[in-house]
């Protein structure tokens, strides 16, 4: 079984590329444009781990790691959180949210791969 990622971004075009890049390499991908949709596919499936841009339209990508972190039957699933703005640079602020990792736009796709692949690999590890 294929491990699933969700993607949460609201520009269609950065879900789509990501999407498309994920499954190209054997996941199976969910994606949804804002937090509250997160959040319900969240409650309703499990994913192995979260792509969420900072940059939400509804609450920042920092704001809904730290809802995810703060649930018990979720704050083990893997963040990683990516923005162009400096917060995703800044480690106290990574720190505060409980991302994994966080990576600054614009990335290439394979910085994204890599992050993810890094990322679920480790938690194997654990």
């Amino acid at each position: 079984m294929s491990q699933t990622i969700l993607i949460v971004d609201g520009q269609i075009a950065v879900r789509q590329l990501i999407q498309q890049a994920l499954q190209n390499i054997g996941y199976h991908t969910n994606v949804v444009d804002n937090a509250e949709q997160a959040v319900d596919f969240i409650a309703h499936h499990k994913p192995h781990a979260i792509i969420v841009d900072d940059e939400l339209a509804d609450m920042s990508g920092g704001q809904l790691c730290r809802q995810i972190k703060a649930e018990s039957a979720t704050h083990d699933i893997p963040v990683i959180m990516y923005g162009q703005g400096l917060r995703v640079t800044n480690p106290d602020y990574v720190k505060a949210t409980g991302a994994d990792l966080a990576i600054r736009k614009p990335a290439s796709i394979e910085v994204i791969l890599k992050a993810v692949q890094s990322t679920l690999q480790s938690m194997l590890i654990l």
